[in-house]
């Protein structure tokens, strides 16, 4: 606490004490004279407020003129001044009087005054003096001052009430005397003086009858009629029993029949309308022609209790203000030492509830997201129930209670109930033990975090208006803390967060390291190997690995573009008409060769709901579906399975929400490294790309792409058990053609199919592919079973068989199937299916009659395919043919103008097409490539321009032959290794026809003539 305020604290306290005592003298019934009470009452205020005079003044006539009546100086009584016994009426005495009958105080400095003011009270040795105006039944009867000869200064504000009570206890006293001296010294005139006085009276007779009193009486019983109230005075105007349980009337006349000299003493009266009247009673007996009478002289205490009360209250009120404030302050220091934060939160509310001695004190948090409300921390006493964790309708009721975010112009509400039994609103608290509580909301950063509640059990309470205030303002103390919690908080995450981040940079750095060093190394020992080698086969090795190495550096760098794309907030979808299924096959077929290597069973399955035909961008959702096929593949030991399943989850407006979900049976992923798979620059283990290899941005790729079609990615996988990886995403419907893909010129309701496989899987595969086209097919598992089928039923029209089976093979079964189709005179089509190469088993399957081929996974719409085919018009076809990109002289008569500055390019570009027998004329930048069609107009049917070029880039050059030339319309190909969207699009902008990425690829080159190239 301040020193000014703890100075404050005990100044007031100490001229309470004083005003205290001094009303206990003055009220009190002791023997002293009029002087020794005076002196003694005035003592301790005067000591405690450093006082030297008191005195009195009143109005001597009806023209206003005051003088002095009473003086107390330094200590005790003294004779009036006779300089002031009648002030002289100078214009600053009249300014005063005005001032003072206008009910106005004058708190006077005297070095502070106006010079004719100074003056007059100089004279008299006053340096400071505050003047109190003195009214009776509202009429001005005269001023109280209260000098200080001692110091100049101004009375403190903060005690000027006090000084006024003193002055009021002083000039009440004065009055009271003055009242006993005229009714001792003017019995003659009794009558008139006391009908006339402010001061009731009753007068007894010697049997304690009252049978006199005055007008200020019958005010004062607020009784009219006179008699009345002399003849019910003791059972209509005193309650039955006294504050001391005695009969009233019993105990009032002992005390007026044994009264023998004057004396004092309080008595409760009650007026005619029941209002209760403490009194100060002053019974004096008189002898009157003979006859003993006692006169109660009254003095209503209403306005000395009322003022007491009012003492005993500011001095109530200071101590709790100050009990507060310590309490406050002790709660706040405690926020500013170190320590955990529920421990300080927790402390806080136990100091709070046991001060205010209540049962518990609790803190319920608010969850917006989940529409709930639930316990953060608590405090109890032994004694109470401990509160619940939630309680149905807590969240609602804080709902009413407090507004979820709050103005800054809006104070902070609170909320507080007696008895909730009382308050529909509140009745379901009972149920969690609640039965009085006051609840203050904590607002964090303007928004309701949540609330303290103060809490009874057991027992309605009824809340001080203070306690409240309290409660709130404990509360406020404790959102800051929430608040400065909260900040540490996100101040520690962020550290951690750039902290890991630095360190998983660090570790991808030295991962992407050694993921280009790796296949550059080899691409540089292999070229060495491949220069210097004896012989064709070990170069074809050596080129092969380079080949190898090449790819894999390729695909590193793109994962690198990528990622860089994301990080610029630059990758983006292009959006375009594709088939589903075909973008599947060509993922598939991307990774089949790895899966073949290893030996791993894979199983494609598609829901026949995904429409044909989606609106999409159908490579990033390849790459998706790559980088997580690959991701099975790497992870996935030799022999494991691996599987595909894509299913319609939804249609909504045109929109679909298709699921893709890859499951393996690899090494899986521990459930604490899951959240790590989806940042950048991380895996799950530092050990992972040491020993599978990998940029550890695959993924991350993937959940950017698949976010952006509106879909999102997870993984549920066990350690040693293999992993699911599933991913949704939106694509609109496409233009989908409704034709079946069966040949509908035959009759499939009487072709029958026999699917022979070992695995469960391929065979519910078969099963839902031909029910959902309405062809009848039967499965078995093995040679055996398929062999007892056929001789049960006659035969079957299409055979598709695997080739490789425990026990009887799919080479010994199609022989057999051949063999006994001969037999029975019936022509049948046998197809046969494996995860191996066909080149690797064609001549032996070819040998035994195989009509067909089907590399596997299996598609529906390659089995349907095969099927047109083999029963269409033309009857069985040739197995499958292996797919070549090039064929030999195939761009033979076609004229290509190739625009390349960097000559290992160019001389690259011409040995991948030599075989195509094109004929490649080339210009080492833009200005070279613009005079040659110049000056050879209408010779060139395709032209590839490199983008960045000395002299004349690509796109300078572009603009220029679009620019009115004769060949302005010659396809025009951009070749970049610039591949983000805005590069495509100036491509476009500048005129060109289409573009392909670097390092280029024979395939891609093919691809683009064979689509401009108008023969």
């Amino acid at each position: 606490m301040p020193n000014e305020q703890l100075s404050f604290s005990r100044r007031h306290a100490r001229i309470v004490e004083a005003l205290n005592k001094s009303v206990e003298i003055f009220t009190s019934h002791s023997e002293e004279t009029f002087s020794e009470v005076m002196s003694s009452g005035l003592r301790p205020v005067a000591e405690a407020a450093g006082l030297d005079r008191v005195a009195i003044y009143t109005l001597l006539d009806a023209q206003g003129t005051m003088g002095q009546v009473y003086l107390w100086s330094y200590g005790k009584t003294a004779e009036l001044d006779k300089t002031l016994i009648r002030l002289p009426a100078t214009p600053t005495t009249l300014m005063w009087r005005e001032t003072l009958m206008r009910g106005e105080c004058i708190n006077g400095n005297v070095s502070e005054m106006p010079e004719e003011e100074a003056v007059f009270l100089r004279v008299f040795g006053v340096k400071a003096i505050f003047f109190v105006p003195f009214f009776i039944r509202g009429e001005f009867w005269g001023i109280v001052t209260l000098e200080d000869h001692t110091s100049y200064r101004y009375f403190d504000d903060d005690c000027l009430y006090l000084l006024r009570s003193a002055a009021c206890l002083c000039t009440n006293a004065y009055v009271r005397h003055e009242a006993e001296l005229k009714a001792r010294d003017a019995e003659d005139l009794t009558r008139a003086v006391t009908d006339a006085s402010p001061f009731p009276y009753i007068m007894f007779d010697g049997d304690s009858r009252p049978v006199d009193c005055n007008k200020a009486a019958m005010r004062l019983f607020n009784c009219p009629d006179k008699q009345f109230l002399l003849d019910h005075y003791w059972d209509s105007f005193s309650p039955e029993l006294q504050p001391d349980g005695q009969n009233s009337k019993a105990k009032g006349t002992a005390v007026v029949s044994g009264t023998s000299s004057q004396r004092v003493l309080e008595w409760m009266h009650k007026s005619l309308d029941g209002q209760h009247i403490p009194m100060e009673n002053t019974l004096t007996p008189v002898t009157h022609r003979g006859k003993e009478y006692v006169i109660s002289f009254k003095y209503d205490m209403r306005g000395i209790k009322r003022l007491m009360d009012n003492i005993t209250l500011q001095r109530e009120l200071l101590k709790t203000r100050l009990e507060h404030q310590e309490l406050v302050s002790d709660i706040t220091q405690s926020f500013v030492s170190s320590g955990a934060a529920e421990t300080l939160i927790t402390g806080a509310a136990k100091k709070l509830a046991r001060y205010l001695k209540a049962s518990r004190a609790v803190l319920y948090c608010v969850d917006y997201e989940r529409s709930e409300s639930s316990l953060a921390y608590e405090w109890h006493d032994k004694n109470a129930p401990a509160p619940v964790f939630s309680f149905p309708g807590l969240f609602e009721l804080l709902g009413v209670l407090f507004p979820a975010t709050l103005l800054d112009d809006v104070s902070t509400p609170s909320s507080h109930c007696a008895d909730v039994a009382e308050d529909p609103l509140f009745s379901g608290l009972a149920d969690v033990g609640v039965t009085a509580f006051v609840c203050a909301p904590l607002y964090v950063e303007g928004r309701l975090w949540g609330i303290m509640s103060v809490e009874q059990c057991g027992s309605p309470r009824e809340w001080m208006g203070n306690e409240v205030l309290l409660i709130s303002t404990v509360a406020s103390v404790i959102a800051g803390a929430i608040v400065r919690e909260i900040y540490n908080k996100k101040l520690e995450k962020a550290l951690d967060k750039m902290t890991a981040a630095s360190q998983a940079k660090g570790v991808f750095l030295s991962s992407m390291s050694h993921e280009m060093r790796t296949p550059l190394n080899t691409i540089m020992g292999m070229a060495t190997i491949g220069r210097n080698a004896p012989d064709a086969e070990r170069k074809d090795y050596a080129l092969n690995k380079i080949e190898d190495a090449s790819s894999h550096l390729l695909g590193v760098i793109n994962d690198v573009l990528d990622m860089s794309k994301i990080e610029a907030n630059k990758l983006e979808l292009v959006i375009a008409d594709f088939s589903f299924e075909k973008m599947l096959k060509k993922a598939v077929n991307a990774i089949c060769l790895r899966m073949e290597q290893k030996q791993q069973t894979f199983l494609v399955q598609v829901d026949g709901k995904i429409p044909h035909i989606l609106a999409g961008d159908d490579q990033r959702l390849a790459q998706v579906i790559i980088n997580l096929l690959s991701n099975a593949v790497k992870f996935t030991p030799e022999g494991g399975h691996i599987r595909l399943n894509a299913r319609l989850l939804a249609v909504e407006d045109g929109i679909c929400t298709v699921s893709v979900e890859i499951t393996d049976t690899g090494i899986g992923i521990a459930p604490e490294d899951k959240e790590k798979l989806f940042r950048a620059f991380e895996q799950a283990d530092v050990g992972i790309s040491r020993k599978f290899g990998g940029t550890g941005l695959g993924l991350v790729i993937s959940r950017r792409i698949v976010e952006q079609m509106g879909g999102d990615i997870s993984v549920e996988s066990s350690l040693g058990k293999g992993s699911a990886f599933t991913f949704t995403f939106k694509a609109a419907r496409g233009a989908d053609s409704p034709a079946s893909l069966l040949d509908a010129s035959v009759n499939w309701e009487n072709v029958s199919v026999l699917a022979v496989d070992d695995a469960e899987e391929i065979l519910l595969y078969f099963s839902e592919i031909f029910r959902r086209y309405g062809v009848k097919c039967e499965v078995a598992s093995s040679g055996g079973d398929a062999l007892q089928m056929i001789a049960g039923s006659g035969g079957y029209d299409v055979y598709f068989v695997d080739w490789k089976m425990p026990g009887m093979d799919g080479i010994e079964l199609i022989k057999r199937i051949k063999s006994q189709s001969a037999q029975r005179g019936r022509k049948s089509v046998v197809i046969m299916i494996s995860a191996t190469e066909w080149a690797l088993i064609r001549a032996e399957a070819e040998g035994i009659g195989v009509d067909s081929f089907l590399m596997k996974p299996l598609f529906a719409s390659d089995i349907m395919d095969c099927m047109n085919t083999c029963l269409g018009v033309g009857g069985a076809a040739p197995a499958q043919k292996q797919h070549t990109s090039v064929k030999s002289g195939e761009l033979r008569g076609c004229r290509i103008l190739l625009a390349e500055d960097v000559e290992i390019n160019r001389e690259i570009v011409l040995a991948l097409m030599e075989d195509t027998r094109a004929e490649i004329d080339c210009a080492e930048n833009g200005t070279d490539a613009l005079r040659l069609i110049r000056e050879n107009p209408g010779k060139y049917n395709i032209v590839f321009m490199d983008m960045q070029m000395p002299e004349m880039d690509g796109l300078e050059a572009t603009r220029r032959i679009r620019a009115g030339m004769r060949d302005r319309d010659i396809p025009i190909i951009a070749m970049t290794a610039n591949v983000f969207k805005e590069d495509i699009e100036k491509c476009l902008a500048a005129g060109m026809n289409d573009h392909i990425g670097k390092p280029v690829d024979l395939a891609e080159i093919i691809q683009k003539v064979r689509k401009y190239w108008a023969r």
